[in-house]
């Protein structure tokens, strides 16, 4: 029987940075707990929670994980909010809805959550932001966003 003694092992490394193909090499995390409303029919940024990873090959895959709180409000009919992930201003993800259907009443209020995963091919070596967009589908009044993160993992390509 043979005993194999090292004092240490060393990762190979490109430049300093661990890069081995499917390891993960970098995590990061945003975590914004301001909440943001919105009346908008269209897109806008929640802000809060934008996270920027600049990732170390143009192979490198990111994989980007959002989850967030979502409280849509009528005052007696549907209400329902979309959120989406967006790159560097851009839509990326398919969209989430998180809707509340009534039948009648005073009022409705949804507080409901949306997780969203998109693994992207960012093909660069320069900053990346990603974002959480939302916008009010059905309501009267305020959509609101909150307690929202955004995490990105690079993964060695």
């Amino acid at each position: 029987m043979s005993t194999l003694y090292v004092d240490d092992i060393q990762p190979k490394t490109n430049g300093g940075i661990i890069n081995a193909k499917g390891m993960v090499t970098q995590v990061v995390q945003v975590v914004g707990t301001t909440s943001a409303s919105t009346t908008s029919t269209s897109y806008v940024n929640y802000s809060h929670a934008n996270a920027s990873i600049t990732p170390s090959s143009t192979n490198s895959k990111i994989l980007v994980m959002m989850e967030c709180g979502i409280d849509s409000f009528d005052a007696g009919d549907n209400a329902s909010t979309s959120v989406q992930i967006y790159k560097d201003g851009s839509a990326l993800s398919n969209q989430k809805t998180d809707r509340t259907y009534v039948n009648g009443g005073s009022g409705t209020l949804s507080r409901g959550s949306a997780t969203i995963n998109y693994l992207d091919s960012p093909s660069t070596t320069s900053s990346v932001t990603y974002q959480l967009y939302f916008k009010r589908d059905q309501g009267s009044y305020n959509n609101t966003i909150q307690n929202a993160s955004i995490t990105l993992m690079e993964i060695g390509g």
